[in-house]
């Protein structure tokens, strides 16, 4: 047998977080992240081309995270939504959301996530993992998004 990823201190410590934690609403709460998400990537538009450009954040100012306050005070209105928007686009990267992606939408109107549910090592994977587990899903399963009455 391989050496396993975590000792038995670490396994009772996660079985008793997991315990604690209340998971009868986290279906709800990771669709109106994910949507969320996805609508404010769909609301910055191309905003992302000005920071990615030629001349672009990076150039100007370093990676996102290097900007200071002052320095996001004095950004223009362009500037602060191409920056806002790389925000985006870095925070979709790490929960698993393909930032290339656009929502799809119901007929109804009911936003889909573009959630790259796949993405090995993603934070939707393994959230809607343990949420599908623990619901008595398969993990591997892809469920119809829930009714988003309350968003």
């Amino acid at each position: 047998m391989d050496d396993p990823q975590f000792d038995e201190t670490q396994r009772a410590q996660a079985i008793a977080l997991l315990e604690d934690l209340p998971w009868g609403d986290l279906e709800q709460e990771l669709y109106g992240l994910e949507a969320a998400l996805a609508l404010a990537l769909e609301a910055t538009g191309h905003a992302i081309q000005l920071w990615e450009g030629e001349d672009g954040g990076e150039e100007r100012f370093g990676d996102e995270f290097a900007l200071s306050a002052g320095q996001v005070d004095s950004l223009d209105d362009e500037w602060r939504l191409a920056y806002i928007a790389r925000l985006l686009y870095t925070a979709a990267q790490a929960y698993g959301v393909s930032p290339g992606a656009t929502p799809g939408r119901s007929p109804d109107g009911q936003v889909t996530s573009p959630v790259s549910w796949n993405a090995n090592g993603s934070i939707a994977r393994l959230l809607r993992g343990l949420n599908e587990i623990l619901s008595g899903v398969s993990p591997m399963t892809q469920r119809n998004p829930p009714n988003s009455s309350r968003r």
